[in-house]
């Protein structure tokens, strides 16, 4: 799945819990379990509101909040890159899980062109959602 708002609603739906809510103006919002208003679901320009857009996918600091998300267990998050062959970065993320019942712990990892695009397909597959 490519970065944009697509891969954005998925994220904020399954890993963060938010879901879509109007709220009268002219734009549409990610709230959360608790009705609060969390980002802007698009771009929007209201003279009250920051209506900053939720974009993990492609900004690293809403990625980062994916990450501290899903801080599930100490030391269970890991980003890196690698080179390949001709030169381009390869970014590689990854998310550990442990099962309560077996104790077993899971590792979701996935590979892209950027950190934050890593990040948030690594997380979706922490929260059981694949995506291609």
């Amino acid at each position: 799945m490519k970065p944009g708002r697509e891969l954005d609603a998925l994220v904020a739906e399954k890993v963060m819990g938010w879901r879509l809510e109007e709220r009268g103006y002219v734009a549409t919002f990610w709230v959360d379990e608790n009705g609060k208003v969390k980002r802007a679901a698009e771009p929007c320009s209201i003279d009250f509101c920051s209506c900053e857009v939720f974009s993990p996918s492609t900004d690293i600091s809403d990625a980062w909040k994916v990450v501290e998300k899903l801080g599930i267990i100490p030391n269970s998050f890991y980003i890196g890159y690698k080179t390949d062959k001709n030169g381009k970065k390869i970014y590689r993320a990854f998310f550990q899980k442990e099962n309560p019942i077996t104790t077993l712990i899971y590792t979701y990892e996935a590979d892209a062109e950027t950190a934050p695009l890593a990040i948030c397909l690594a997380a979706l597959k922490a929260v059981g959602v694949e995506v291609e």
